[in-house]
């Protein structure tokens, strides 16, 4: 498995290229070619870039080497800097893991994820280091919401279940990505089998703590699922009778309002949908099915000024533009209707229903 942290590539800039004016005999079979640029970080060494003798500790040059292959896995010269590393010390990689680990700080999150994973990239394939880049990976997701690296811990995690790892701590793990995802009833699944395998006690009694809160949020989860399926009633029966225990929730109000939109009971979508509104101000997913409610009920100058405030917020949304143009289409203005639609067109050749609405103001027309 290669760990690829594609994602974070401007991190790259953290590395300066070392080039030496000659071969360095290091000692222990040690020799640095100078015909290979050597990896330093810049904030270690920045102090000493424009000394006239410029110098590098070999911990410099060890994190160096590691974190620049926790960003580049191929790196050409990859296979040389290995050696180097092993020359140094048979066991550098190890004794970097605990190093490494031992210091995570919140502050240090990301910048330790990428020399673990460099690391793992230069072989040190321990499956508690996988855990441990697992971990991490969500760590930081929960600080920051970048959905790059709770996909990183997910294939982490995925990739030990599939080697069938004894351990309890991938389906732990795991069942915390799916739980943040709202998938309840998987996180559920497989936080039962965490235990099932004998997991830390201390980890035991923090899931014991969370179990009581599955049961609405597993509702929850059947009820937008249902909806979603075309099952209003049944979906709206499960939404409405949690709504009280999350009323902080735009999602359960959102739904609700969906459900009735649905069911073309507009005022009732509104009401719920305004809510979600309330709780998520800047959502166009909320905007765009209030607008699309206002214009079933004919109010269309409130369906144009959510719209107008919806696209400010995502001028490229064709949904929302091509929404904007059936407003006008319903006012009678079909200038300004056949504009809306162009502009939809262009944003998204293929939408079926832009097209649609296309070909209708062109009969119209003629």
């Amino acid at each position: 498995m290669i760990i690829s942290l594609d994602f974070l590539g401007e991190k790259l800039d953290q590395i300066a290229f070392f080039e030496l004016m000659k071969d360095i005999e290091l000692g222990n079979r040690i020799t640095l070619d100078k015909n290979i640029p050597l990896p330093l970080v810049v904030e270690a060494v920045k102090d000493k870039i424009y000394d006239s003798d410029p110098s590098f500790s070999q911990t410099e040059l060890i994190d160096g080497i590691i974190f620049l292959l926790g960003l580049d896995s191929k790196f050409k010269h990859k296979d040389y800097y290995t050696e180097l590393l092993l020359k140094i010390d048979d066991n550098i990689l190890g004794i970097s893991a605990d190093n490494i680990l031992k210091n995570i700080t919140p502050v240090n999150q990301i910048d330790s994820l990428i020399k673990i994973v460099g690391l793992f990239n230069l072989g040190f394939e321990s499956e508690e280091l996988l855990v441990n880049i697992g971990r991490l990976s969500l760590d930081i997701y929960r600080e920051n919401s970048i959905e790059d690296f709770n996909d990183l811990g997910r294939r982490i995690f995925e990739h030990l279940l599939k080697k069938e790892s004894t351990s309890p701590l991938p389906e732990y793990y795991l069942g915390y990505y799916y739980y943040n995802k709202g998938i309840y009833s998987k996180a559920k699944y497989l936080w039962e089998i965490s235990i099932d395998k004998e997991l830390d006690e201390q980890l035991r009694i923090e899931l014991a703590e969370i179990f009581p809160k599955l049961q609405s949020r597993m509702i929850y989860e059947d009820g937008y699922e249902l909806i979603l399926k075309g099952r209003y009633d049944e979906g709206l029966e499960k939404l409405l009778f949690i709504k009280d225990e999350f009323s902080e929730w735009w999602n359960v109000f959102f739904f609700i309002g969906l459900g009735y939109r649905f069911k073309e009971e507009y005022q009732s979508a509104i009401h719920y949908l305004n809510r979600a509104l309330e709780l998520s101000e800047e959502n166009v997913d909320i905007m765009n099915e209030l607008g699309i409610c206002f214009t079933m009920t004919s109010e269309y100058e409130k369906a144009s000024e959510i719209y107008r405030k919806a696209i400010v917020l995502d001028p490229t949304n064709h949904e929302l533009i091509c929404n904007m143009g059936i407003i006008y289409f319903n006012k009678g203005e079909l200038d300004l209707a056949r504009k809306f639609f162009n502009q939809a067109h262009d944003l998204n050749p293929e939408d079926e229903i832009t097209k649609q609405w296309m070909e209708h103001i062109d009969k119209q027309s003629s």
